[in-house]
């Protein structure tokens, strides 16, 4: 099974440190300014067994509304995070 998760947000809000601390990466200071999109997977173990987890890290910034629904398309969930 694979579960689509999106972060929504605006622009540096920390979609990208939240994603990246899931994954267990530590803290950064700085950041690179997401394009578009970024994703990574991972996965989980639930009730012996595995599912696979997807991860979208979307750009806030209003430059990339116009493609933001082509990745919101068949997500299972969302975040929105917001400062």
């Amino acid at each position: 099974m694979v579960l689509k998760i999106v972060l929504l947000g605006d622009g540096t809000v920390g979609k990208t440190t939240i994603r990246l601390r899931y994954l267990g990466y530590g803290f950064q200071a700085n950041y690179m300014q997401t394009i578009g999109a970024d994703f990574a997977l991972k996965d989980i173990q639930i009730s012996n067994k595995t599912i696979k987890v997807q991860i979208w890290d979307l750009a806030g910034q209003v430059s990339f509304e116009k493609i933001r629904i082509n990745y919101l398309t068949g997500c299972h969930s969302a975040f929105i995070v917001y400062d």
